[in-house]
């Protein structure tokens, strides 16, 4: 009750006047206050923030706290009685600034980008954990359809795919788990047909503007990596295939994976997975690139039927079985 005065919620809140970067320390004690008054007094929290609009602006500029990122995630999570996500949706349009931090135009340092898409991914797995009970599947609604939105996801891939090394990488991460289940413990009951079937309709919007991108990510797939090969006690090791290729691989599991006419399409007329077979064989360190294109293949044979779009693709146009065959023998000799 103390806290809700007005004078010492202008303290609290004069926190986010000071220069960026925030103290670690502060931004941790900051968090803390700002979780017990959201805890115990929702309305009056929110009023107020919805009465200072330059309060969510001060928190995206400080942004390179990451406890400012759980602020906002917390603020985001907040109850619906007083519309606090659909103000933040359609006035503050939070989606919005929240994307623009990807635009190489701005310059965002990768501390900020990071923190930005740990914020992005909590919302999105705070509202999936929260659609398994119907009462609550309305609170991140606002949030949530905008940040799948076939208009977000297409500006946010535009921004990615024109820029480079870690910023590709952490963009192309956010939209893996974007297009990813929740993470599930072992004690998680296994995804029911009814949660699959809710997820694939969520997500629709998502393939559809990926699938507008997928001769650009093709692109960044054939971009050798910049690190030169390096000679060892135990010999010669070949230029890696890069982190990025992996990530694009990566995502091109999810996409294999996922249920898109339009994503299929594209991969059989770019030869991407043809590209990503002969990646197998050529890199045969890379355990995690290979991981993702043994996903992809048991994603497309796992059906007894063949039914998958891409089965006759898989075995007749890349030529699987002469791959592996080939492969092997190699694998025989060099033994």
């Amino acid at each position: 009750d103390a806290l809700c005065r007005p004078a010492h919620f202008e303290r609290v809140w004069g926190v986010l006047n000071t220069p960026s970067p925030l103290h670690p320390l502060v931004g941790s004690f900051f968090l803390k206050i700002v979780s017990a008054l959201l805890a115990k007094k929702a309305e009056e929290t929110a009023e107020y923030i919805r009465a200072r609009p330059y309060i969510i602006e001060r928190l995206v500029d400080h942004l390179a706290t990451p406890a400012i990122a759980d602020v906002l995630a917390n603020i985001c999570c907040a109850g619906v009685t007083n519309n606090l996500q659909e103000w933040l949706a359609e006035e503050v349009k939070l989606v919005d600034r929240l994307v623009e931090k990807f635009n190489p135009a701005n310059h965002t340092s990768l501390e900020v980008l990071s923190n930005v898409v740990q914020l992005l991914r909590d919302l999105v797995f705070a509202h999936r954990k929260l659609m398994a009970d119907p009462e609550n599947v309305s609170v991140l609604k606002p949030l949530y359809a905008q940040l799948l939105s076939e208009r977000t996801v297409d500006v946010l891939l535009g921004y990615v795919l024109s820029s480079s090394g870690s910023y590709i990488q952490l963009g192309l991460q956010y939209l893996c788990d974007l297009l990813s289940m929740p993470p599930r413990g072992e004690r998680d009951p296994p995804v029911s047909a009814e949660e699959q079937e809710r997820h694939d309709t969520d997500i629709a919007p998502v393939l559809r503007a990926t699938a507008h991108h997928i001769e650009s990510l093709h692109k960044l797939l054939m971009v050798p990596s910049p690190k030169q090969a390096l000679t060892t006690a135990s010999g010669n090791i070949g230029a890696p295939l890069g982190t990025t290729r992996v990530m694009v691989g990566r995502l091109l599991c999810a996409l294999v994976e996922s249920n898109s006419e339009e994503v299929f399409h594209e991969l059989i007329r770019l030869g991407t997975l043809r590209l990503c077979l002969d990646y197998f064989f050529r890199f045969p360190d890379n355990n995690f690139f290979q991981k993702h294109v043994a996903d992809m293949v048991s994603a497309i044979i796992r059906p007894e039927d063949g039914a998958h779009p891409l089965y006759r693709h898989l075995f007749v146009d890349c030529s699987l079985l002469l791959l592996v065959l080939h492969g092997w023998s190699k694998s025989v000799e060099y033994q």
